[in-house]
This record gives structure tokens, sequence and C-alpha cells, in this order.
């Protein structure tokens, strides 16, 4: 006796079989909610580490991109080169220590001066954005001068951890606040 089936479970089938990724894909919310990129308690390595994704799987982001922006890398060492803090597990340095980055009066270029920074180090930036900023001066005369442009990058979003991704030497200064001293000058070793 010859089993038959229909055309619409063979379509599924071949669907099941040959496309598995149209009916296995999942959709995942990078953070885990449509408002989890670029929330700064979230761990992005763990959360990533703790899913299993497969060919088809969609990953979702949700981001202000006045703070944020998004590189896909198409390979390992691209990723290492975009992201070697990730990779080398480079040091967080928090800027101030418990000043944080809001006190003129410290002295953040004595913080400094006892850190011997390398590429992939990150230095995290906590302060109140109504009053302060991070400036990335693109030389040593514009840092002197406390002009923020040209720059390598103004942030302005109350917290910052900043990779530094390759060896030389980077100038920091609050945008607000650099003629009364609220700058430093470090240098990155390979």
């Amino acid at each position: 006796m010859a089993r038959y089936c229909s055309k619409a479970s063979l379509g599924l089938v071949i669907v099941f079989f040959v496309f598995p990724s149209m009916v296995l894909s999942a959709q995942y919310w990078v953070g885990g909610s449509p408002d989890g990129w670029g929330t700064f308690e979230e761990d992005y390595m763990n959360w990533a580490a703790s899913k299993t994704f497969h060919v088809g799987d969609v990953l979702l982001f949700s981001y202000d991109s006045k703070l944020h922006d998004l590189v896909v890398a198409a390979n390992s060492d691209l990723y290492e080169q975009f992201f070697p803090s990730m990779v080398l597990g480079g040091t967080s340095y928090h800027v101030g220590r418990a000043a944080d980055w809001n006190d003129h009066l410290f002295d953040y270029q004595g913080w400094a001066w006892g850190i011997f920074f390398h590429v992939g180090d990150s230095l995290v930036f906590s302060y109140h954005a109504d009053v302060h900023s991070v400036v990335v001066a693109s030389n040593r005369e514009l840092y002197d001068a406390c002009s923020s442009t040209p720059n390598l990058g103004v942030y302005q979003s109350g917290y910052e951890e900043l990779v530094l991704p390759v060896a030389g030497t980077y100038y920091f200064f609050c945008g607000n606040q650099c003629n009364q001293g609220m700058k430093f000058i470090i240098t990155v070793d390979p």
C-alpha cells in the first residue's frame, strides 16, 4: 500500500529541510530589548556569549544615532582592528577615580601620569552631561588652545568608554572647563 502526502505537506518538508534557516531563524534585540543597545549597564560580550546563533538569525539594533553607531566586521581581523579591548582584554581606567570627569579642580594629568596605557585599554568617562563633555583633540596645539575643532571626537552623553585603538599620544579635555585645567594627555604604547 503506497502512502501519499499532500502538496502542502511536501512543501513544508522541502522548506524545512532545504531552507531550514527560513523555519528556524530567530530575531534578537541586541541587549535583550528594543532599548538595549546603548545602555551602558549591559555587557554585550556576555550577552552574546549566552546565545546560540544560527545562519538566518537576525540581530535588531535600536539606538540614538547621535550617540552611537554600528560597525559590522566581516571577519575577525577587522573585529580585532576596531575592537581591540574586547579581543586583547585591555584594561578599563575610570578617569578621575572618585572625582569622575566632574571636578575641574582635580589633577587629571597627575592621575594619568601613573598609568602605562596600552593599545586595547579604554578610558571610562562618567560625568554630568549638562555641565561637561569629552573632547579628543587632534593635536597638541588644539589641546593647548582648548579648541574643540577639528577633533577626533566630541562626546556629551554623560558616560563614555573610549577604546585606545592605536599607539600614540591622545589629548583629552572638557569642552566647557578646559581653560580651568580639566584636561590631560596620555601616551599609549603598543
